[in-house]
């Protein structure tokens, strides 16, 4: 076993500082003016006091990485990061930060008669009054509602009577990867009654969608060649993926190249139809290659770090020249790209470190990407030139993978309705209780020790945080402010005090000591640039247990509550650990590989039990006593909770587990599970047509 210590500048030796109207209290994690008050995070608190002590002067990236983090061994992705995360925190203030190129930054106070620009990048954020923001969406409703978009081409012309969103698709069941060919008509992929995904298309507006696969297998990602000539599209069938091409004429499509199984879905097809952009196989985290279709020669053209999951969603820009791309360094961690396939080199251009679900170009200028970065999933653009991030408003639900047809005209996407709610199944096949309804995403419950209180996550107001309610779910109340970074599971320590939580930000992977209160902002107990998981604590409560991925493995850590002593227990993997009753044995799963392990705390050897549970269920378990409850699956959407005795070895099936919701985790409780289940799940395609395309329409 190895041992590390963690050393980070204590923010509780930074006096209070005043700025403007408003008053810092680092040691507090309280930024307060009169009756206003913000809470933020040790890291946040700490950048601001170093911005704060001369506002308006520059502050250089080493000045800043000393300040925050107590060296400058730090990668300025890091600091940008936080950087984005401040100005989000900030954004209702009269307190700005403005990039200086080459240089830092400085921080800027705006006085509150004179609102000032917003940008996410390098440009100082806007704020406004509620009566100017008031002025402001009514001049927007009034230019959208003035907007007469003369669109030639397959579309409808677009008048002033016409809504500016209008449904595609209105299919049972899910419809999802909307592509346009060159035509106008619309490729998408559609999941019926069989559970397979089948390309479809509709080539008009009044016509019917039909289907152009047909094939038991996940067909997705359709993308057209310019000329019409031929489409490409994925095929995922028995755990591989292929990339097809089906030429015009031809019977049937043809395999071209393995595309990675376990990657996320990425492909496109360059401006002069020579090449394709996909995501290969590969053992590390999911790069990008372009397939010569000409040679059948492939290279990569993204190399994600080592403590990145990878590149996704690629897109061609209109003249061929750059890839944009969403690259993830966690889940629920991404950023929009562009690279210059010239020289190579890639560009980040957001810094919000939120889920990014698809992107496309809207001209050489502008990309349009759905993310929740305001909140719920909307349809956002940014500028390329000046870095300006601005919504498109939609009359639909959350959004994913926009997509802009080829005469510019119309971007569309999909509209997903679907949430889940916190339910209790007591063992044996009887359906759920709901316990924590609402009319978003419950999840990752957590009954306290005492049993007097329920833990859980909810993004209810917008972004996951934690909630406690009593045990019925009844009175719940929202413990934790963090405004941006994904939350994704708790567990109480044992006298009930605290709660550890797992938290993705854009400046590190922490794993959060929260006070079960909510009187004490939460504080990182483990924060590193390599996603941490699983944070289980010890039965002592002097312990956390947890995971660390780097690169494509897991390994299994420990760290002291009162030192922040870390220790490393399994190096060849591991990432969710919980002691038996008598704590000579650790039983861990891993998020990359099947199966159920333990670790002998005397000896140190490790032995697998069982081939479950997936990968995708590493955090659905839960050991009481000496019998582990895991989630088995006999296909991807049929689970089931099984109890096996670690004692005996003895296995057996308790209950099935209606629409069990994978990332939900798992609570097992006086004879019932806990847990998120899948109450909506419908998604349809719908269009918007795109601000300033009749006038860019009127100048050619």
């Amino acid at each position: 076993m190895t041992t590390t210590s963690r050393s980070t500048p204590d923010t509780a030796e930074r006096p209070p500082l005043q700025i403007g109207a408003w008053r810092l209290d680092p040691s507090l994690g309280r930024l307060a003016r009169g009756d206003d008050e913000l809470r933020l995070e040790p890291k946040l608190a700490a950048l601001l006091a170093v911005l704060a002590i001369e506002p308006g002067e520059p502050v250089t990236r080493r000045a800043l990485m000393h300040g925050v983090w107590g060296h400058d061994h730090v990668t300025d992705d890091a600091l940008n990061r936080l950087v984005g995360r401040l100005r989000k925190q900030l954004a209702r203030t009269d307190l700005g930060i403005e990039t200086l190129p080459r240089i830092g930054y400085r921080l800027v106070v705006t006085p509150a008669a004179e609102p000032a620009s917003t940008t996410p990048g390098n440009a100082q954020p806007q704020r406004l009054s509620p009566g100017l923001r008031a002025l402001a969406a009514l001049a927007a409703v009034v230019v959208v509602a003035g907007i007469v978009a003369l669109v030639t081409g397959p579309g409808p012309t677009v008048t002033r009577d016409e809504p500016l969103t209008v449904p595609l698709t209105t299919l049972p069941g899910m419809e999802a990867t909307p592509a346009f060919a060159p035509d106008g008509t619309l490729y998408f992929s559609h999941r019926d009654t069989t559970g397979f995904w089948r390309i479809h298309r509709r080539a008009s507006d009044t016509s019917a969608p039909e289907p152009v696969t047909r094939a038991d297998a996940h067909d997705l990602e359709p993308a057209w060649r310019a000329d019409g000539r031929a489409w490409a599209f994925l095929r995922r069938r028995d755990g591989r993926c292929a990339v097809h091409v089906w030429s015009i004429g031809q019977p049937e499509s043809e395999a071209v190249a393995e595309c990675g199984a376990d990657n996320d879905d990425s492909l496109d097809w360059s401006p002069a139809g020579d090449d394709l952009v996909f995501s290969p196989p590969g053992r590390g985290p999911f790069a990008l290659a372009v397939l010569e279709l000409g040679s059948g020669r492939q290279r990569l053209v993204t190399r994600p770090p080592a403590s990145a999951i990878g590149d996704a969603a690629a897109a061609y820009s209109p003249d061929g020249d750059r890839l944009a791309f969403v690259r993830w360094m966690d889940v629920g961690v991404a950023d929009v790209h562009v690279l210059s396939l010239a020289d190579g080199v890639p560009r980040q251009v957001t810094d919000d470190g939120t889920k990014i679900h698809g992107l496309d170009w809207i001209d050489e200028r502008r990309l349009v990407f759905a993310s929740d970065r305001g909140g719920g999933f909307g349809l956002w653009q940014i500028d390329l030139d000046t870095g300006v991030v601005s919504r498109l408003p939609v009359a639909a639900g959350e959004v994913a993978n926009p997509t802009v047809s080829a005469d510019g005209a119309r971007i569309a996407f999909e509209s997903w309705n679907d949430r889940s709610n916190v339910v209790a199944l007591a063992f044996g096949d009887g359906a759920p209780d709901a316990l924590v309804e609402s009319t978003r995403w419950d999840w990752g419950a957590k009954r306290s020790p005492d049993g007097d209180r329920l833990a859980f996550i909810s993004d209810r107001s917008g972004t996951p945080e934690l909630w406690i309610s009593d045990a019925d779910g009844s009175d719940p109340k929202r413990v934790t402010d963090l405004g941006g970074p994904y939350l994704r599971s708790v567990d109480w320590s044992p006298d009930g005090a605290w709660l550890v939580g797992e938290a993705s930000g854009n400046d590190s992977f922490d794993i959060l000591l929260i006070d079960a209160t909510g009187a004490r902002p939460p504080q990182p107990l483990v924060a590193s640039r390599w996603p941490e998981r699983g944070a289980r604590w010890s039965r002592s409560g002097d312990a956390v247990y947890f995971g660390r991925r780097t690169g494509r493995a897991w390994s299994l850590h420990r760290v002291a509550i009162d030192s922040g002593k870390e220790t490393t227990l399994h190096a060849a993997g591991g990432t969710v650990a919980l002691e038996n009753s008598t704590g000579d044995a650790l039983y861990f799963t891993d998020c990359l590989e099947p199966g159920f392990w333990r670790l002998s705390t005397n000896t140190g050897v490790v032995e697998k039990l069982l081939d479950y549970p997936a990968p995708l269920d590493c955090q659905n378990w839960r050991l009481v006593d000496d019998t582990a409850y895991l989630v088995r699956r006999a296909r991807v959407h049929d689970a089931y909770l099984h109890a096996y005795d670690v004692s005996t070895g003895r296995e057996t099936r308790v209950s099935a587990l209606p629409d069990f919701h994978y990332g939900g985790a798992l609570e097992v409780v006086a004879g019932q599970a806990l847990y998120a289940a899948v109450i909506e799940r419908e998604s349809d395609l719908m269009a918007r047509v795109i601000p300033g395309v009749e006038r860019r329409a009127e100048q050619d």
